[in-house]
């Protein structure tokens, strides 16, 4: 049986946390603010030419309907911990990587839904359903799926083999060799000392011999590049089910009729049955 992880990377999770409970969220300009900056958007307010990184006054003067959220990190800590739990149903085994990440380790799943398409159709069935959006990364090791999710992210990748079941490792590597050196999680300094000799994406890294980078860029480095590529231990701390279900929605527009309650209602029942 081999290893096999997904990761789930949620884009938008700090502003579907308040929108998923509105049926028509993404008809409005919305936006999530930090700071007086816009942190992240949906796609009515992309239309009307904002952006992240654009000041909360600028974006209210482009758009004259737009609903400005102040960005809870609590909120979005609570969601990944709840649909950790969700995707106890998919495997025994998942981690939660803030700020919007869920690794899954599905290669033990395998057996139980016979394939990898019925997992990753579960999923799309289900956090679609939830009110999230994401996108998926498949890999062996969670290091190497976290970093595809953001890189090449695909619900049935090309690097896997649906005959056999299992990654084909050439096509996989030779994704990884693509990715830019500052989508590695990294801290900054780091990432700054690796671009000044002029390296910029892993292939540049990758056949490099691992004592050498160690002693020029530090023993983590080299052990991070390991776990990258399975050839070195990674511990992952499992989530565990909860003895009991509590959830909650917000809904961000008044509600006039009871007919508006069945939608959140019927969500929050949904997601009580999975």
């Amino acid at each position: 049986m081999s290893v096999l992880w997904i990761c789930l990377h949620l884009p938008l999770l700090p502003l579907e946390v308040f929108t998923r409970g509105s049926p028509g969220a993404n008809t409005r300009p919305v936006a999530l603010v930090q700071n007086q900056q816009v942190a992240c958007c949906n796609d009515a307010a992309r239309t009307q030419g904002i952006v992240p990184g654009m000041s909360a006054t600028t974006a209210g003067a482009l758009a004259s309907s737009l609903l400005c959220l102040e960005k809870n990190s609590d909120k979005e800590r609570l969601a990944l911990c709840q649909l950790a739990q969700w995707a106890y149903s998919l495997t025994p085994a998942c981690c939660i990587k803030p700020p919007a990440d869920l690794l899954l380790e599905v290669g033990s799943s395998l057996k139980l839904f016979q394939q990898l398409e019925n997992i990753t159709n579960r999923i799309d069935t289900d956090l679609q359903a939830q009110g999230f959006s994401y996108a998926v990364g498949l890999a062996h090791t969670p290091k190497a799926a976290w970093l595809v999710a953001r890189h090449q992210p695909g619900a049935a990748p090309a690097w896997f083999d649906r005959q056999r079941q299992q990654l084909d490792m050439e096509q996989l590597n030779t994704v990884l060799a693509g990715v830019p050196l500052q989508q590695l999680d990294l801290s900054d300094k780091l990432l700054s000392r690796l671009h000044k000799p002029g390296f910029r994406v892993l292939a540049d890294i990758l056949p490099l011999p691992r004592q050498a980078l160690g002693w020029r860029f530090a023993r983590d480095f080299s052990l991070y590049l390991d776990q990258l590529r399975g050839h070195a231990p990674d511990p992952q701390q499992t989530t565990q089910p909860e003895p009991g279900f509590y959830r909650q929605l917000d809904v961000r527009e008044p509600l006039h009729r009871t007919e508006a309650l069945r939608f959140p209602q019927q969500r929050l029942l949904d997601e009580l049955a999975a």
